[in-house]
C-alpha cells in the first residue's frame, strides 16, 4: 500500500552516478527506496530508507548537487500510542545502500489540531515540500504544536 511516494530526478549539475530515477514510498512501517536506471520502466529492489515504531507518510526526496540523497517525512514513530507526527530527515551519502535519520521536531504534534483551510479539523493535508540548490536542501513541513499548523522551513545540515 503507497501511503505516499515521492519520485526524484537528480538537478542539473549533480553528481549521481547511476541513480537515474528513485522512488520512495512508505510500505507498512518502512519507508523504502527503489532506484531505476531505465526511465521507470523497471526498478531495482527496495532500500530500507527509514523503520518507524510507528507509521511514516508523506515522503519527499531531493538529490542534493553533491549527490546525497535526502527525504523528508512525517512519522508518528516517537509518540508512543502512534497519534502524534514529527518530521524526520534521512539522508545517504551512498546511492541509498545506508541512510542515517533525525528527528526535526523538539515536540510531537496532533495533526488532530491542524484545520484545512475549507476548515475541516484534523488534516495535515500533503503539504510537505523538499528542495535542493547548490549549497543546501531545505524541506517545509506543517506543525500543529499550536493548534495551528503554520510551515517551518529549514535546512538539514548536510553532514553526517
Amino acid at each position: 500500500t503507497r501511503s505516499g511516494m515521492a519520485l526524484g530526478e537528480p538537478p542539473a549539475g549533480a553528481r549521481h552516478g547511476n541513480l537515474g530515477l528513485n522512488e520512495v514510498e512508505a510500505i507498512g512501517a518502512d519507508l523504502v527506496m527503489r532506484a531505476s536506471q531505465d526511465a521507470g520502466v523497471t526498478w531495482g529492489s527496495a532500500m530500507i530508507v527509514h523503520h518507524s515504531a510507528g507509521t511514516p507518510t508523506l515522503p519527499k526526496l531531493v538529490l542534493a548537487p553533491d549527490g546525497s540523497l535526502h527525504v523528508f517525512f512525517l512519522d508518528s514513530g516517537f509518540d508512543s500510542q502512534h497519534k502524534l507526527l514529527d518530521a524526520v530527515h534521512s539522508i545517504s551519502r551512498d546511492a541509498g545502500a545506508t541512510w542515517t535519520s533525525e528527528r526535526l521536531t523538539t515536540k510531537s504534534w496532533d495533526p488532530n489540531l491542524s484545520i484545512h483551510q475549507n476548515g475541516n479539523p484534523g488534516w495535515v493535508g500533503d503539504y510537505l515540500g523538499a528542495a535542493g540548490s547548490t549549497d543546501s536542501v531545505w524541506a517545509a513541513f506543517p506543525v500543529a504544536s499550536l493548534g495551528e499548523a503554520p510551515p517551518l522551513a529549514l535546512p538539514p545540515p548536510l553532514s553526517n
